[in-house]
């Protein structure tokens, strides 16, 4: 009985170590093969087409960021965050493959469901030059009472795919910004902003100011290992990154320490609006 015993424990343990790493290797393989790109270490603006000037991201991710630390600890309808996503549509990644509410869901956008989040598809024409073909904005559960379709649609068809607009997709998308702000501040949060306000000939200014800037910003999704220690990855994942460390390393999982989110950990129910070019 003791020469039987001493032989099936080690191998029960084996077997654990062999489980845990199996798993792990399986979700690895899953999420290569996804075609969802995790969120870029900016979170706010993701230019995976790079199709939007520097000035524009910059914009975003200021007043993203602001927005959501302004008004996380605000009761039941804070945490506000407005996120953008730019894709490059070729002969490897169409439209179909990219699932609008599932991505949101994936980046967590918006604390108490309160998110937004415009996803715009490039083509690149016969002389190699991004052209814009769909927009599509989609909201959480609980900003739906403030940018109802309605809404969306207006703002569409203001900025993106107005013909103002046909030739400056990046200044459409810096004015889709401004408006939406100029809703988070008069709409959603009224008692918290003073009303915003902006000068697109200035913005104009700004950016042309910085035309030169070329540098990766925004348009690169952060490295595997690091969205899994990220608070982008899901729950499941964590937990197979805890299960690696305390089968390999011995820590328990007690030694590992998440940085601050940016995503608020929302979801969406698909409420979303789309325009074609």
């Amino acid at each position: 009985m003791t020469f039987r015993k001493s032989i099936s424990a080690p191998m029960i343990k084996n077997a654990k170590y062999i489980f845990f790493i199996s798993v792990i290797v399986l979700t690895l393989i899953s999420c290569k093969g996804s075609k969802l790109p995790r969120p870029t270490d900016e979170f706010y603006v993701n230019d995976f087409a790079d199709a939007l000037s520097f000035a524009t991201k910059e914009n975003i991710v200021y007043f993203g960021n602001e927005v959501y630390e302004d008004t996380k600890k605000i009761k039941e309808i804070g945490g506000t965050q407005i996120v953008f996503a730019t894709f490059l549509l070729d002969d490897k990644l169409t439209g179909a493959d990219i699932d609008i509410t599932a991505l949101y869901r994936k980046w967590g956008i918006g604390k108490n469901d309160m998110g937004i989040l415009t996803v715009l598809f490039f083509e690149k024409d016969n002389d190699g030059l991004l052209t814009l073909s769909e927009t599509f904005m989609e909201v959480g559960y609980r900003m739906e009472q403030y940018l109802t379709a309605g809404k969306m649609g207006r703002l569409l068809d203001e900025t993106v795919n107005s013909p103002e607009f046909a030739y400056d997709y990046d200044l459409a998308v810096a004015k889709l910004l401004f408006e939406l702000l100029v809703i988070v501040t008069n709409d959603i949060y009224p008692d918290f902003y003073e009303p915003f306000d902006y000068d697109l000939d200035e913005f104009v200014i700004e950016r042309d100011n910085n035309i030169d800037i070329d540098y990766s910003y925004g348009d690169v999704p952060m490295g595997f290992f690091y969205y899994l220690i990220s608070p982008y990855s899901s729950v499941f994942e964590k937990i197979l990154l805890g299960l690696f460390f305390v089968a390999f390393l011995g820590i328990g999982g007690g030694g590992i320490f998440f940085k601050r989110s940016r995503g608020g950990g929302g979801s969406s129910g698909g409420m979303r609006v789309g325009r074609r070019k």
